[in-house]
């Protein structure tokens, strides 16, 4: 997923948040109520992608350390952490798959209102061509969604690359 993610292969977070912005744009020029309601909507997408992923990965650490302690210690309260984590981690995860499934189905309504590109979609299997995501609007298809195993491995790798991008200051060159 790492080698995929620095390809452009997979979707992004700069390639969710190009395809909001060139829908959001379209459906503000549209002038109609349901395409403003749509357009501010999208606009909480990508932060709220960020955050679920971020809030993901550390739930994913506590899980981690909660089983360790409770396999090092047979007493309830490591046992009761370790469900507690447990149900926080899917909680969390859940949260994602649910504001990335509304971010696509948010894009798809705001075509009735506004003509824009649509995003390139990833479906498992089947990379983008590479540096896709790094040059362009590109999103989850609905495969990639239901897919929770591929959406942990893809959240992880974004929260990190996001992480390095902070602590160096430089993003990852785009692979062309």
């Amino acid at each position: 997923m790492t080698r995929l993610y620095d390809e452009g292969r997979v979707p992004t977070f700069q390639s969710l948040e190009l395809a909001t912005d060139i829908a959001r744009a379209a459906l503000e020029k549209a002038g109609d109520p349901e395409a403003d309601r749509i357009a501010k909507l999208l606009s909480e997408r990508v932060r709220l992608v960020k955050q679920w992923s971020r809030r993901y990965v550390g739930s994913i650490l506590r899980y981690r350390r909660s089983e360790l302690a409770r396999m090092r210690m047979n007493e309830n309260e490591q046992r009761q952490e370790f469900f507690e984590a447990d149900k926080d981690r899917r909680r969390i995860h859940d949260a994602l798959l649910q504001t990335i499934g509304s971010m696509n189905e948010l894009l798809k309504a705001g075509e009735e209102y506004a003509a824009y590109g649509r995003p390139a979609e990833w479906v498992p299997g089947i990379p983008l061509p590479e540096g896709t995501a790094w040059e362009q609007a590109a999103i989850f298809s609905e495969k990639a969604i239901a897919d929770r195993d591929l959406i942990r491995d893809w959240a992880i790798v974004a929260d990190r690359v996001e992480e390095i991008k902070k602590l160096t200051g430089y993003p990852p060159a785009p692979k062309k």
